[in-house]
């Protein structure tokens, strides 16, 4: 394990394009700068790190001098946003350059679902793979991807095999009783620490200074997840993983390497437990050593006009506002060492910044530093990730690139962790379509490339839609490693000055942050806002790769009557109030007597010909279940029999509404007599509720041809960009 080895900190140096030397200048010098081309890429990802970093706006108290010395070089970005606000899907979207919502990777039970068992992620190339692909070494270290779903082949040179290098993620040190261990494995499981009060025991609870060295049972010391942490004193103590990490960089920019690089470089910090040294506490205290931290923002009804379902994903802080003697002391305890481990890496930063301009690759390495989500520490009484809320789905995003970004500027436009897949591959001169060609999957990266506002950050014009995009994955069951439909998610839209989230059953947010950068106030149903939310929700299902926000069926909220709506055979069709997915109806359907029985809508005179629809449905089972209910369409092309075309079936019961799904693309014909919708398929007799039933149309692509490729099978291929967040390909035959 290595040791703490005290460095002096020096100023980040003027950045310049890296100069060819003349020939007989290299008679004067024993190493001469190394000249790439093509430039190398360091970029660094925080885990849970939200805006608490100095000028992006967090909290008031947050020290970071050394990313703000980077922020100073280049361009940071204060609506940045992840993908999905959980390590899992938004690491997977990162890498990968694919949003939640084409992958169908939205994060449910995250641990059980790794990322590389989805179909649409198995084959994707990476970020890592694409550079690795075109003349780059690569290399990583610490957490790159999520706990246990690490994909070394990715790299030049796996962790593993690299003695001096830290490895996967590790959220040690933490208090170990010596001799318990996770399951079978050598694992060991960590404790809490025996100073935090009996109402926050807990390993990912607990926090503190490595100064306050723990003692459980016989056991006294520190550990990490399997080997000991020597800690005699501040200046006689092992290195903690990311300082580790860090060293590594350190070391690896003081080689001389004969290609350009791409370092991806994994901090565990600030993510609980927070632990770190206790110089990084200091910065926090009084001349008394009093906790000197200030509480967030805090409105006491925040959650008052939240949906229902969105509720279920706050918790967590009202056990430290009532922890030990009360008063909110814990809380502020806890946000002292949260700020204490964002200051921990912000030094981790500065060491590598330092590294970087005592290198030969200081004029020639873009460096980019972001997290992979926010955290909630204490607003709209959370504390933690996993919600749709501004607090996790906001990131920092610093970006300086030699020659390229200007000076200690801001921007405001709303970006993705998504789009630093096509940024660097612009600013590198990669291969813009990394999936495209023969035996690859032919997806086509969701992101957009940042050059216009790296070089133009307030005035600059990028192919980037108005608003970012964030996923958050529903409670709801499903299978391991399955795609998860986007209607069964919460989907957020943020632009320049509103945040806009849609979830599964239809319920709806609306902030103005303007007027309200805390979003305290829900203005969803605020008529003053109608215009706003419906351009928003626009915005939202364009970005979705929709045509229209607004669905095509009549009356799929049964809100107050069963208007468009008819029975199909000899049924009895009721608005229901009792059972609904959410607002005040839903449609019961009884009396049946076939399994054909059931509701039904006529769409003929809303669907075009060729085109494709996305439709989905809502329904419970009103007796004992489970039973199948199906979502079809009734299709009658002239004179011809009618086709029944299953869109999706599901297994229902009686104990919550379950989620029909899918796409139906309507006949390119001149024939078509008849379309239905229909809701059907239990057995005689069971009676079922339906709601919030939707049909969407796909937009048309704007398909503007990017490469031809002979696959060599007789076909070629001809990927285009289709502007969807869904990718397409052409084939044709070359016989």
């Amino acid at each position: 394990m290595s040791r703490v080895k005290q460095t002096s900190s020096i100023s980040f140096g003027s950045s310049g394009v890296c100069l060819l030397l003349l020939p007989a200048l290299l008679l004067f010098f024993t190493q001469a700068p190394v000249c790439i081309a093509q430039p190398n890429v360091i970029l660094i990802i925080c885990d849970d790190l939200n805006d608490s970093v100095e000028g992006m706006g967090g909290h008031s108290q947050a020290y970071t001098p050394n990313i703000k010395r980077l922020a100073e070089k280049g361009v940071r970005f204060t609506n940045a946003h992840c993908n999905a606000p959980i390590c899992g899907p938004s690491r997977a979207s990162l890498w990968s350059g694919l949003l939640p919502s084409t992958s169908g990777y939205y994060g449910y039970a995250q641990q059980q679902n790794k990322w590389r068992e989805f179909d649409k992620l198995s084959n994707a190339i990476t970020l890592m793979e694409h550079f690795k692909a075109n003349g780059y070494n690569v290399w990583g270290s610490g957490k790159i991807f999520h706990n246990g779903h690490s994909d070394n082949s990715v790299f030049t040179i796996s962790p593993d095999a690299d003695p001096d290098n830290p490895g996967a993620s590790d959220f040690g040190p933490f208090p170990w009783d010596g001799t318990s261990f996770q399951g079978t494995s050598n694992r060991r499981d960590g404790q809490s620490h025996p100073r935090m009060p009996s109402e926050l025991s807990g390993y990912w609870s607990s926090f503190g200074s490595l100064e306050d060295v723990p003692t459980i049972g016989s056991y006294t010391g520190w550990s990490l997840k399997d080997a000991n942490f020597t800690y005699n004193s501040a200046a006689d103590r092992d290195l903690m993983p990311d300082e580790v990490t860090a060293q590594w960089v350190a070391k690896k920019l003081n080689q001389t390497h004969a290609k350009p690089f791409l370092l991806t470089v994994g901090m565990n910090r600030p993510h609980v437990p927070f632990y770190a040294p206790d110089e990084f506490f200091e910065q926090f205290r009084d001349a008394q050593g009093n906790n000197t931290v200030e509480l967030p923002p805090y409105f006491a009804d925040d959650l008052d006009d939240v949906p229902e379902i969105l509720k279920a994903y706050s918790g967590g802080i009202a056990d430290y506002r009532t922890a030990g003697e009360g008063n909110d002391q814990w809380w502020k305890n806890l946000l002292q060492a949260y700020l204490a481990c964002v200051a921990f890496v912000d030094h981790q930063v500065g060491k590598i910044l330092d590294a970087v301009e005592d290198s030969n690759y200081a004029d020639n390495t873009i460096i980019i530093f972001t997290s992979d989500h926010g955290y909630h520490l204490g607003e709209k009484d959370h504390k933690s990730k996993t919600t749709a809320w501004e607090e996790t789905t906001r990131v920092p995003l610093v970006v300086y690139a030699p020659g390229v970004t200007v000076r200690n500027q801001s921007c405001a436009s709303p970006v993705s962790l998504v789009d630093l897949y096509p940024t660097l591959n612009a600013l590198c001169e990669l291969p813009e379509d990394p999936n495209g060609g023969a035996g690859k999957n032919n997806i086509a990266l969701d992101g957009h490339d940042l050059t216009p506002l790296l070089k133009q950050p307030i005035l600059g014009h990028w192919d980037g839609p108005q608003v970012s995009l964030s996923h958050l994955n529903s409670r709801e069951v499903i299978a391991p490693h399955t795609e998860s439909p986007w209607a069964l998610n919460h989907h957020s839209a943020r632009s320049v000055d509103y945040h806009y989230v849609l979830c599964s059953d239809g319920s709806e947010e609306l902030y103005d942050h303007v007027n309200d950068p805390n979003e305290w106030i829900n203005q969803a149903l605020n008529s003053a806002y109608a215009d706003t939310k419906s351009a928003m929700k626009l915005q939202l299902f364009n970005a979705l790769g929709f045509k229209n926000s607004i669905s095509l069926v009549t009356n799929g909220d049964f809100e107050s009557n069963l208007d468009g709506w008819n029975t199909f055979g000899p049924v009895t069709l009721e608005n229901n109030t009792a059972n609904t997915l959410a607002g005040t109806g839903s449609a019961f359907v009884s009396n049946r007597t076939a399994e054909w029985n059931g509701l039904k809508q006529n769409m003929l005179s809303r669907l075009e010909k060729g085109k494709t629809y996305h439709f989905s449905a809502w329904v419970k089972l009103a007796n004992t279940g489970p039973d199948n209910i199906r979502l079809s369409i009734k299709q009658v092309l002239g004179s011809d029999n009618p086709a029944y075309i299953t869109i999706d079936s599901v297994s229902a019961t009686n104990g919550r509404f379950s989620l029909l799904e899918g796409d139906y693309t309507m006949p390119d014909s001149d024939e078509i007599a008849e379309i239905e919708l229909l809701l059907n398929g239990p057995a005689i007799g069971v009676n079922f509720y339906a709601d919030y039933v939707r049909v969407y149309e796909y937009q048309t692509p704007n398909i503007v041809a990017s490469v031809l490729i002979d696959d060599g099978d007789g076909m070629i291929s001809l990927g285009w960009n289709a502007e969807l967040g869904v990718s397409y390909r052409l084939e044709q035959s070359l016989n």
